[in-house]
This record gives C-alpha cells, sequence and structure tokens, in this order.
C-alpha cells in the first residue's frame, strides 16, 4: 500500500512576517512528516520481507515432514530404511536447531 502526500504553498508577497514565519514552520514539519513517511516505508518492506522468508522456511519445514511420513510408511517393514530416516531426522534436526541458534533474538 502506498500513500502520497501533496501539499501545495503559495505565499502571497503580501505576506507579513508572522505569516512567513509560521508558513516556514509548517513547510519544515511536513518535511519531517515526509523523512517519517520514507522510514516507515523502508521499515514496511523490511518486515514484509521477514514475514516472506519465513513463510518460505514453514513451508519447506511443512514438506520435510510430509516427506518423512511418506518415507516411514514405504519403509515400514525395513528396519534398516527405518534407521536411515531416523538418522536422517537427526541430521536435519541438528541443521534446524543450529540454523535456529544462529539468528538473532528480536
Amino acid at each position: 500500500m502506498e500513500t502520497h502526500l501533496h501539499v501545495h504553498v503559495y505565499v502571497h508577497p503580501e505576506a507579513d512576517q508572522e505569516t512567513k514565519a509560521s508558513l516556514a514552520e509548517i513547510i519544515t514539519r511536513l518535511t519531517a512528516l515526509q523523512q517519517g513517511e520514507i522510514t516507515m516505508k523502508a521499515d514496511l518492506d523490511a518486515i514484509e520481507a521477514k514475514v516472506a522468508e519465513e513463510s518460505t522456511v514453514v513451508g519447506g519445514v511443512v514438506t520435510l515432514l510430509g516427506n518423512i511420513s511418506v518415507q516411514l510408511q514405504a519403509a515400514k517393514d525395513d528396519p534398516a530404511a527405518v534407521q536411515a530416516i531416523i538418522d536422517h531426522i537427526d541430521a536435519n534436526k541438528t541443521a534446524l536447531a543450529n540454523a535456529a541458534a544462529a539468528v538473532p533474538a528480536a
């Protein structure tokens, strides 16, 4: 969602000093608001990127769990194949724990 704010100010040449000072203050504040809007947009973009990244990770975990289920069904009568799947799960668990530990706390 993108929002634009356009403010047009016309200063009449006969404006007194107090009016000119007030208009200058308004322009200063509007400029500050515009800078705040730019900062908020950058922050929102960063948040959206993190949400997309997290969704990708969650999707990967869901796929992994689904694959493990299929593999276990196929290997249920073969103890060596079941053990290979368990070893694979343990390796993934360790990799996931290391990746989670590497992420700085928010």
